[in-house]
C-alpha cells in the first residue's frame, strides 16, 4: 500500500449532500431535484436508507427520447445492479472500479446504508488538493532527515534536493534544481546508477574534494519497467574518516615507540 492510499480515501472525498429519492419518486420530481441541487444523479433508497438503485441525467435523456410519461416512478427506469464502495477504501480503488466498469459514480455504503457518493468529479476536484498534501508531507519528511536526499530523473536532471543536501554540499536548492547533477558532481554515483540500473548501498564516496560520504543510490522504475529516476541518500563521514585516520596514525606512533623502547 502506497502512502497516497493512506491519506487519500473515499471518506475524504465523498459527497455527503447527494440527492436521495424513494422508489415512488416520479421522473418529474427527480428531474426537479437534480436541477435544483446541481447534481447528475439521484440515489434511490428504501425507508431504511438501503440502496435500491441510481437514476441519472443520462437515464432522463433516454426516457425523453421514448416519450415516456414524466409522472412514472423513476424506479422503473433506474439502474438496479449498482456497484458500491466501502467508506475506508482508497480513492485509487474507487477510480479503478469506475474505469473498469465505465461508470461515473459509486455510492458509499456503511452497514448496508448509503452514506455518500463518489463521482469522477469528486476524484478530479480533490486530486490536486490531495497531491499538494502529499508533496507537503514528503517535503516535511525529507527536509527533517539528517541524510542528504537527491532525486534525479532519467536524464540526470535534479528534481529534488533537500535541506540536508544544501548544508552538506553548500549548494542552494534554487541553483541545482532543473540542472544536471554532473554539472556539480562530475563523478556522481547516481549517474552511474542511471547507466547501469544497479543500486549501490553504503559506498564510501568523495563527490567533491575533501568531502567523504556514505552513499546509497536506488534506481526507480515505472509500471512498464522503464528506469525513470534515481534516489540517493548521502551521510557525511568526513569527520569520522579523519578521526579514523588520526587514530590509525597515533596507533602506528605508539607501535613504533613501543618497538623502539623494547629494542633499547
Amino acid at each position: 500500500m502506497g502512502i497516497s492510499e493512506l491519506i487519500y480515501r473515499v471518506k475524504d472525498i465523498m459527497a455527503k449532500d447527494f440527492i436521495r429519492a424513494t422508489v415512488d419518486t416520479s421522473i418529474k420530481d427527480a428531474l426537479y431535484m437534480m436541477i435544483e441541487g446541481y447534481k447528475e444523479e439521484v440515489v434511490i433508497t428504501d425507508e431504511d436508507h438501503k440502496l435500491r438503485g441510481i437514476f441519472t441525467m443520462n437515464d432522463m435523456a433516454k426516457i425523453k427520447k421514448k416519450n415516456i410519461s414524466f409522472d412514472s416512478p423513476i424506479m422503473e427506469f433506474a439502474y438496479k445492479n449498482v456497484i458500491t464502495i466501502d467508506l475506508d477504501a482508497s480513492a485509487r480503488e474507487a477510480r479503478d472500479i469506475m474505469l473498469a466498469n465505465r461508470i461515473g459514480r459509486l455510492p458509499v455504503v456503511e452497514d448496508e446504508k448509503v452514506i455518500g457518493i463518489v463521482t469522477s468529479n469528486n476524484i478530479r476536484d480533490t486530486f490536486y488538493l490531495k497531491m499538494d498534501e502529499l508533496f507537503n508531507l514528503q517535503n516535511n519528511v525529507f527536509d527533517n532527515l539528517h541524510e542528504a536526499v537527491c532525486i534525479c530523473d532519467e536524464n540526470g536532471t535534479v528534481r529534488y534536493w533537500n535541506k540536508s543536501s544544501e548544508k552538506l554540499y553548500g549548494v542552494a536548492i534554487e541553483n541545482i534544481i532543473d540542472r544536471n547533477l554532473e554539472d556539480f558532481f562530475p563523478n556522481a554515483l547516481s549517474i552511474q546508477v542511471l547507466k547501469t540500473g544497479k543500486r549501490v548501498d553504503n559506498v564510501c564516496h568523495e563527490p567533491v574534494e575533501g568531502k567523504l560520504v556514505a552513499l546509497s543510490a536506488v534506481p526507480l522504475y515505472n509500471s512498464k519497467g522503464n528506469l525513470i529516476a534515481v534516489v540517493s541518500t548521502d551521510r557525511d563521514i568526513t569527520d569520522a574518516e579523519n578521526l579514523t585516520k588520526q587514530l590509525e596514525y597515533e596507533k602506528k606512533k605508539v607501535e613504533f615507540l613501543e618497538h623502539a623502547y623494547k629494542k633499547k
